[in-house]
């Protein structure tokens, strides 16, 4: 795995951070609290997310502090694994926390989403968190907590760092499992049968057997009587079939005969009343001819009626019309008048518009003033946070310090204070009242700022309150252009229609209309009214005389058609031959027979019960027998598996895989003894070449031919020891992964070193370049840059922002 090129957005205190990273030695240096191991964290956070180790405190917390609420934090790493290119991003929302990730394989989407991305990394590595951070990294404060570990605490972690503790949880599991199973073999073989329960059982069998054979018997001795019981019954239902169309149609037709001789009851009833009728008709011909002459005279009047009334009708329209006429008129002067108001209001358009310019333009350099000051205003900010922030380290610094005294060792260079301790007291005192000076300074400034911004922002809402105003009179002015158009469209339909109107009135000429005439017509015409309503309901009961004759003639018809159906009807009942007494004696026959049968069912189905009764013992005799066989075979399946598990882990440190184990351990010491002693010999120039390492991970130097434990030595030799032993776990590891991580990341390892011990240390590292194709060293001391090819530099800017940039030597 090599690592490529590392992206951070809002990351801890990096706000905007690319970086291209080369094989071999990296140097990222840096003052302390910078951001140095953020960057390799990172890395960390894109590939494994939100653990505990990366996010330290709270995960809100690796959102950059100046971030806007709408910002993300983002890191994107793209790395080389296994000879695929790999992208892999991860980022979280700021205030909602909402965390989203993806990973590209070779420009592929692999997965999507922080738990997705999070498992597909783990298993294309194939480690966790854990273990990656073992493999790659080695602080400092690792190197010495190792060696002060207890015997038994050094033997487990080094036992975890090369992952033998697998080995282990495997050999508890199976161990686990095997215990499980002596359980189960237990429990199943309690619930095997005894001899005399299964004899029992194939007793149960033979007898139900017998009893079957002899049921069976009986069962064909009754179907064969339910056979016969069903030819009668069947020959039965046949004869009745014949029996029952015959009663139906008989039926049938009596009801036919009832049917129409009392239609022919209706039909004479009916003819009797038009009889009746011919008698009203004749009377009412002879009133209608006594009414004659008045009707004559009804429909002289209405002719002339329907003249005087169409001459009325012309009237009405010439009045109509010149009434339309005048209103028009009217109405045409009334909006001229509108309109010329509307033309008062359209005068002021140019100057209004003249007056929004020049408010425009001066609320625009108002508010570039304002983004102006806003920018110095920021600036200024970036400052107080950056005076506090310098106090705070400066307070923090002091305060170690002064825990520390005199006979103290400086955090950063490993040496004794001495002398050095009171002047560095009182640099450090002078450097907090100069931030304080500068900090109230800056907040002085700010607080004029903030005055001029808001003074500035009075006078633009002033003049954006009267533009405004302005802005409604325009609007109020384009209303007023449109209803001017609307008038002057208006006065033109008008004059439109008045002369559609005079055009009109032409066609209508001279109108003679005599309203006492009209009226004294429409009065004679009411008195002959009831006289021709009265001839016209004459008339209409005389229209129906051929009506009536035509209908008495259709009734005579159809009472003899009804006569003649029912003489034919009195035929077919005479020769059907219907016997209501017999057809309930045949009845009566067939339910005895089918009483007999339901009898005969009833008893074989009793039969076929208890054949069934007979049968569920046995096969419940029968299941429980083969059961009993199952257990047996499963019992023995399970005595081959416990035997399988006691070879694997057997009791104790018996069994293949504590042997396996044991193997692993003697394996790794040798091979860890000779890393770290060839790693040792280079760091101390060849003053130290020989380590020993016992069972328990303790190591000893030899010197003189005598092996002493580590704490005998001063503490840079102590320190590369621990170093050396550190490198060769993680090349161990790297060897054992098949090179799966070929980085490493060393952590201010350079603490209690002087400068010849650092080259040495840096010459070591150059020549791992064969196990690791990157190795990346943190460190805050500039003296080592000109032993690195590849630098990158780290600081923090007057905002209080990381930044990063690389550098080649």
């Amino acid at each position: 795995m090599r690592i490529k090129k590392v992206a951070l957005k809002n990351y801890r205190k990096f706000k905007d951070t690319v970086l291209e990273f080369p094989a071999g030695v990296i140097g990222i240096l840096g003052p302390n609290g910078v951001g140095k191991s953020s960057m390799m964290e990172a890395i960390a956070w894109a590939l494994f997310g939100n653990e505990r180790e990366i996010v330290r405190t709270k995960k809100e917390d690796i959102i950059r502090s100046g971030a806007l609420p709408g910002d993300k934090c983002r890191v994107e790493v793209h790395f080389e694994y296994a000879e695929n290119d790999y992208i892999v991003w991860r980022e979280m929302k700021n205030r909602t926390y909402a965390v989203d990730a993806a990973v590209y394989e070779n420009g592929i989407c692999k997965a999507r989403g922080g738990e997705k991305t999070t498992e597909y990394i783990k298993k294309l590595l194939g480690t966790d968190y854990r273990t990656f951070s073992i493999s790659v990294y080695a602080r400092q404060n690792d190197l010495g907590a190792f060696s002060a570990l207890k015997p038994a605490e050094r033997k487990e972690r080094i036992i975890r760092l090369l992952g033998i503790d697998r080995v282990d949880r495997v050999i508890k599991k199976i161990r686990e499992e095997r215990n499980k199973l002596r359980e189960k073999i237990k429990g199943a073989e309690a619930g095997l049968l005894s001899d005399e329960e299964a004899t029992l059982l194939k007793k149960t069998i033979e007898d139900g057997k017998n009893r079957l054979e002899a049921l069976a018997k009986k069962t064909e001795e009754i179907t064969r009587r339910i056979k016969d019981a069903e030819a009668h019954v069947n020959s039965l239902r046949k004869r009745l079939d014949v029996l029952r169309t015959a009663r139906k149609e008989y039926y049938e037709l009596l009801e036919r005969k009832k049917g129409v001789e009392e239609q022919i009851a209706r039909l004479k009833g009916r003819m009797n009343r038009l009889v009746e009728e011919l008698e009203d008709i004749k009377s009412a011909r002879e009133k209608m001819e006594a009414l004659h002459d008045y009707e004559v005279e009804y429909i002289n009047l209405m002719e002339i009626k329907s003249q005087m009334e169409d001459a009325r009708a012309k009237r009405v329209a010439v009045d109509r019309i010149m009434n339309e006429i005048a209103e028009r008129r009217d109405e045409i002067s009334r909006l001229a008048e509108e309109r010329a108001e509307c033309d008062k209001v359209l005068a002021e358009e140019n100057e209004i518009k003249s007056k929004m310019e020049r408010l425009a333009e001066e609320i625009e350099r108002i508010r570039r003033k304002c983004e102006e000051l806003r920018d110095v205003l920021e600036g200024i900010r970036g400052r107080i946070l950056i005076a506090t922030e310098r106090w705070e380290e400066a307070k923090k610094h002091r305060e170690e310090i002064e825990r520390l005294g005199p006979e103290g060792v400086c955090p950063l260079c490993k040496r004794p204070l001495g002398d050095h301790y009171h002047a560095l007291l009182k640099m450090l005192n002078n450097d907090m009242r100069n931030f304080d000076a500068e900090k109230e300074k800056e907040m002085e400034m700010e607080k004029r700022i903030a005055e001029q911004i808001e003074t500035l922002r009075k006078q633009e809402n002033d003049l954006t309150n009267v533009l405004r105003e302005c802005d409604s009179r325009i609007a109020f002015i384009e209303r007023t252009k449109a209803k001017s158009e609307e008038l002057r469209r208006r006065i033109e339909d008008y004059r439109q229609r008045i002369e559609s109107l005079e055009k009109e009135l032409k066609k209508y000429g001279e109108v003679c209309f005599d309203e006492e005439e009209y009226e004294n017509v429409c009065r004679r015409v009411e008195e002959y009214r009831k006289k021709h309503e009265e001839y016209l309901t004459l008339k209409r009961v005389v229209d129906r005389e051929g009506i009536v004759r035509g209908e008495i003639e259709k009734i005579k018809s159809e009472i003899d058609k009804g006569k003649s159906s029912i003489q034919e009807i009195e035929k077919r009942v005479t020769k059907l031959g219907f016997n209501e007494d017999e057809y309930s004696r045949v009845e009566e026959e067939l339910r005895e027979a089918v009483d007999a049968l339901h009898n005969l069912e009833i008893e074989r189905e009793k039969v076929e019960k208890e054949k069934e009764v007979v049968g569920a013992e046995i096969e419940h005799a029968e299941k429980t027998l083969k059961k009993n066989d199952e257990i047996l075979k499963k019992i023995n399946e399970m005595r081959d598996e416990l035997l399988y598990l006691e070879v694997l882990v057997g009791e104790r440190d018996e069994g293949l895989l504590p042997s396996f184990r044991r193997y692993l351990i003697s394996r790794i010491r040798p091979a860890l003894m000779d890393y770290t002693s060839s790693i040792l010999s280079s760091l101390t120039g060849g003053m130290f070449s020989d380590v020993e390492i016992d069972e328990d991970y303790g190591m000893k130097i030899c010197e003189d031919g005598v092996y002493y434990p580590v704490d005998r030595f001063s503490g840079g030799q102590k320190d590369r020891a621990n170093l050396s032993l550190r490198i060769a776990i993680s090349r161990l590891l790297a060897e054992r992964s098949g090179h799966m991580f070929n980085f490493i990341v060393l952590d201010e390892v350079f603490g209690s070193q002087d400068e010849e011990g650092r080259r040495n240390i840096m010459d070591v590292l150059q020549g791992l370049s064969t196990h690791f194709k990157q190795i990346f060293i943190i460190t805050h001391i500039e003296d080592l840059k000109e032993y690195m090819p590849v630098v990158v530099e780290v600081f923090v800017d007057e905002q209080g922002i990381s930044r990063a940039r690389l550098v080649r030597h």
